[in-house]
């Protein structure tokens, strides 16, 4: 086309913009966070799909926190609640999309908006309301993150499914073995789902201001097998709790009345029943206390399948303000299982003469048939099968019996076998009973972070089987962890449990270094919004702030789930590892969560928050080392002073504030170290401020900073101490203009960033040594365009853009 263009640099970039206005709540919310989205995905906060495709993942949800959280610094809240913000929607195409953001000043603005469900139906523009108002399972509302308040903490159930066989023999005619011509089976089943929702006030005071607790379970679950077996129930359950002095959580004597748990109920998935596998359907079923027993005589072995989903609506409402303290939609919280795979056993290979009872032949269309089951059960009822304890140990412990004395249960049953039997039926005595429960356990690590159930969901102690022994109908209402700590309860320091250590508990980049419990947290509140305060503002992952460090993820722990990562190899390993530590389920999720990310976003924020003349900023790209010096020149450094034997002893971590001088070796060690880091970027340039935050002199290998032990690094530097000098550095330094550039037929358009009202020149070169300047320019939002209007006459020239003074 003849002609050629070269930018300097020619990478999209954040452009400079406005400053952020903190007039009113929702216009900083909304103007922040639609930046933060269309800067990280590329997304407009006024049509985020939520159905049937869902873009609103957590990374996605992150940013919207992040934007509220930065918010929370400076606004002055009554009794420090938070700032709230609710979705609304709006259906396009057929499909729903967040339509923006609501200001919430009270819980009485949600109390008469439908809550919707977007999976439950295939009509979801009459879902819908025309107005946009609504709640949706799975899309959370927007809370800032507060220091001091109670939170929702746990969701916990079991499913436990019980299962029994019992058996009845009949004759043709009176007579001894040889007459019996039927052996027929009845199934008992009933499932039950014990279950309970906590609530926590995690910090070290008391919360003393009333509180009303409400929390409300939709549950559907549904029963399937390969008799065409549908059973669908459907329930809600709630409940409502007040607490006027909510006591605090103590670390060495655990305060049990720290938790509140405002339901833990056993609720029936399937009532108990009898069935009768050879009839189709739901015609199946029968009363459990009938002696209609089932005649067909493949004994079949009907396959179970069950899926419980759970979608928990909870909220903390301040009693004398109505305001909202804590809410959440968590929608989904589903468990599958195949029932009939956790017990049927193969008919050979097992020493135990009870496990037998379940074992199963295939019939040749792929039915189960029970009979091996079948004649294990007559074998231990008869008293004949080696090992069986006639003391009923083992028959109490598996089964059920009738008599209840075995001995007598085994003579009674041997005289139907007799030949001077008059009886033409009898039933089998010993019942075999299987009961296996599978819990299901969503709780909170960081209390500050609960939007999602892949936020909450406890892999290691979620899934695993548990039977039963010996089985009878659970009267527990309570999963095992309500009411106590969460064992993913994961702050600096603390292990998931007393008997096993965690190589990253002390990990600098995946938590906030002496943040050991809520009560370390370090918010700004009520201060003017400035960039310094950046790096202590909460990201929205577990206990981590704004991340201003230099190192990317050194997670040491083992992926626990390797083959869900199989086949996606365009995401860095860091992504994979970050994944499985934040309890995130989507792998790009992990990827755009990495506290890494924060680079791009705080230089970002920092931008639209600065109000230095740009022209008094350093470039980022300023090769003049003295230059570089003068700009340190004033800053501040944190340097630990705490021995190790005053830490031992209980003392916490002490820090003495020493002045920047551009003199010093320590700030020449820095400089020297972005020059490196700079020269080590693709096309040595740092293509945003961001980057700069890559040099590990600044961070985590500050020269002011003690860390000749293990124990000054575990319990002797502060996350603020890490991030005190790129924390200030921010203020001081400036992108450079950065260009992409766009083709209109022979027309060729340049878009440079820059910052508003400030000139900018248009500079050109043929040879990139000499350059003349072209046009000056002003831009507006953050960009200006330079046009290329020459047709190709010009031949090949190359562009930049260039702040003037």
């Amino acid at each position: 086309m003849g002609v050629s263009l070269l930018l300097v640099i020619i990478f999209q970039t954040h452009p400079v913009v406005a400053q952020l206005s903190t007039s009113n709540p929702l216009g900083f919310f909304t103007n922040l966070s639609s930046r933060l989205l269309q800067s990280e995905f590329g997304l407009n906060l006024n049509q985020i799909r939520v159905y049937p495709t869902n873009q609103y993942t957590p990374a996605v949800h992150r940013l919207l926190q992040v934007a509220a959280n930065v918010w929370e610094t400076q606004t002055n809240s009554e009794a420090g609640l938070p700032t709230v913000f609710r979705p609304r929607f709006g259906v396009t195409n057929l499909a729903v999309c967040i339509s923006g953001y609501v200001f919430v000043t009270n819980d009485s603005e949600l109390a008469s908006l439908p809550l919707l469900d977007l999976t439950a139906s295939t009509n979801v523009s009459a879902l819908v309301p025309p107005d946009g108002n609504a709640l949706v399972f799975g899309v959370p509302l927007v809370v800032g993150a507060r220091k001091g308040l109670p939170n929702f903490n746990e969701f916990a159930m079991e499913s436990v499914f019980q299962l029994t066989r019992k058996l009845e023999l009949r004759k043709s005619s009176l007579g001894g073995a040889e007459k019996i011509n039927q052996t027929n089976q009845l199934f008992v089943l009933t499932v039950t789902m014990p279950w309970g929702v906590e609530f926590w006030n995690s910090y070290a005071s008391n919360y003393t201001r009333p509180v009303n607790i409400y929390v409300t379970n939709h549950c559907s679950a549904t029963m399937t097998n390969d008799s065409g077996v549908l059973f669908i129930t459907n329930f809600v359950v709630g409940a409502f709790l007040q607490s006027t002095n909510w006591p605090r959580f103590q670390e060495v004597s655990p305060n049990p009345t720290s938790f509140l748990v405002p339901l833990r109920i056993n609720s029936t998935i399937l009532p108990l029943t009898g069935y009768r596998p050879s009839l189709p359907g739901n015609t199946g079923f029968v009363s459990p206390v009938s002696n209609s027993y089932d005649t067909d005589q493949t004994f079949l072995m009907p396959r179970w399948g069950l899926t419980i989903t759970n979608r928990i609506h909870a909220k903390i409402v301040d009693q004398i303000t109505g305001r909202i303290i804590d809410y959440v939609l968590l929608g989904n919280m589903t468990s599958h299982r195949n029932l009939t795979d956790e017990f049927v056993v193969p008919t050979t290979g097992t020493g135990d003469p009870f496990q037998i009872l379940w074992a199963t032949n295939t019939l040749p269309l792929g039915r189960l048939s029970g009979r091996p089951g079948v004649i294990q059960q007559i074998r231990i009822s008869r008293g004949i099968e080696g090992g069986v304890d006639l003391s009923s140990l083992q028959w109490t412990s598996y089964g059920a019996f009738s008599p209840n004395n075995v001995s007598a249960a085994v003579a009674g049953f041997n005289q139907f076998f007799q030949p001077n039997s008059t009886s033409l039926v009898t039933t089998v005595p010993f019942s075999p009973i299987i009961q296996l429960a599978m819990p299901m356990i969503w709780q909170v690590n960081d209390p500050l972070v609960h939007s999602f159930p892949s936020e909450l969901f406890n892999v290691a102690e979620s899934g695993l089987i548990r039977w039963i022994i010996p089985p009878g109908i659970l009267s527990s209402n309570t999963p095992s962890n309500i009411g106590h700590k969460n064992r993913r309860y994961h702050p600096w320091g603390k292990y998931p449990s007393d008997l096993e250590t965690d190589p990253d508990a002390f990990n600098a980049t995946i938590i906030d270094p002496l943040v050991r419990s809520s009560e370390d947290w370090n918010f700004p509140t009520n201060a003017t919004l400035t960039i310094e305060s950046l790096g202590r503002i909460h990201r929205g992952t577990p206990w981590q702030t704004l991340y201003l460090k230099s190192s990317d993820l050194g997670l040491t722990n083992i992926v626990k789930n390797p083959a869900e990562w199989v086949g996606n190899y365009s995401y860095l390993p860091a992504a994979i590892k970050w994944a499985d530590w934040a309890g995130i389920a989507i792998l790009s999720d992990g990827f755009y969560t990495r506290p890494v990310r924060d680079w791009s976003l705080v230089a970002l924020i920092a931008s639209m928050m600065n109000t230095n003349d740009p022209r008094q900023l350093i470039s980022i790209n300023d090769l003049n080392q003295t230059n570089w010096l003068m700009t340190f020149n004033g800053l501040s450094a944190l340097t630990n002073t705490t021995t190790e034997s005053q830490l031992l002893s209980g003392n916490p971590a002490q820090f003495q504030t020493l002045p920047l001088s551009s003199n010093s070796p320590q700030v020449l060690l820095l400089v020297q170290g972005i020059a490196t880091v700079r020269a080590n970027q693709s096309g040595t340039v740092f293509r945003n401020v961001g980057e700069l935050l890559v040099t590990p002199t600044l961070s985590l290998s500050s020269p002011w900073l003690n860390q000749n032990s293990d124990f000054q690094i575990q319990r002797g530097i502060t996350d603020e101490a890490y991030e005190k000098i790129p924390a200030q550095l921010l203020s001081r330094v400036r992108a450079d203009s950065i260009g992409s550039v766009l083709q209109y037929g022979a027309t060729w358009q340049i878009q440079f960033s820059g910052f508003d009202n400030y000139p900018y020149a248009v500079e050109c070169s043929t040879n990139l040594i000499l350059w003349t300047s072209v046009s000056t320019h002003y831009p507006t939002n953050g960009v200006f365009t330079f046009t290329d209007s020459s047709g190709g006459a010009w031949g090949k020239r190359f562009y930049r853009s260039v702040l003037l003074p």
